[in-house]
């Protein structure tokens, strides 16, 4: 996890966000061949194929799949394994986008720690599973929980301590802290 986060911060040091738009607007053949676990997200718009296993389970998931493109999945993949929050916006362009990307790479180990999976989207005309059911317009910040119910949508970017105090509310989200709490003792 630690290389990880060293990777993030790089990229964000030099804007890895504009990197990545600049990459979707004009997407080169070599980098669509190149295998997901060596970058530290999928650009927003890039299609991922429909996998045939479901996402890894909570104890087994890798920090690289923290940031997946809506397209190729569903709400139902995640129901009860992870905790989606969704990122909207009408272009990786925009700038409330690009911001939101940055508060979440910039501090990744709250929403490891929370079993967060953040879902984006950014392209209306995909109509992505996540867009129809969610309807966003513009930009949009949309919180599940495990179960698929909404706990939080905003217009504006949130930042990770914002997304974390939402989770934590939840019964679910306290029930994980007391039984893990006990497995330590």
């Amino acid at each position: 996890m630690l290389e990880y986060v060293k990777t993030l911060k790089r990229y964000a040091g030099i804007g890895a966000f504009a990197l990545v738009a600049t990459l979707t607007a004009a997407p080169d053949v070599t980098a669509a061949q190149t295998p997901s676990a060596q970058t530290p997200f999928p650009p927003a718009e890039q299609s991922a194929p429909v996998q045939d296993r479901p996402p890894e389970e909570e104890t087994g998931a890798d920090e690289a799949s923290l940031i997946r493109p809506a397209v190729g999945t569903s709400l139902g993949e995640w129901r009860w394994r992870r905790r989606p929050v969704v990122v909207f916006a009408d272009s990786p362009n925009n700038p409330s986008y690009i911001q939101q990307m940055e508060n979440i790479t910039e501090r990744v180990e709250p929403l490891i720690e929370r079993d967060v999976i953040v879902i984006t989207d950014t392209d209306p005309a995909a109509r992505s599973s996540f867009r129809q059911s969610l309807r966003p317009r513009d930009f949009m910040v949309v919180i599940l929980g495990k179960d698929g119910t909404i706990i939080l949508r905003r217009p504006v970017p949130l930042s990770v301590s914002e997304i974390s105090r939402s989770i934590n509310k939840l019964p679910l989200r306290q029930r994980e802290v007391r039984e893990s709490r006990t497995t330590e003792d």
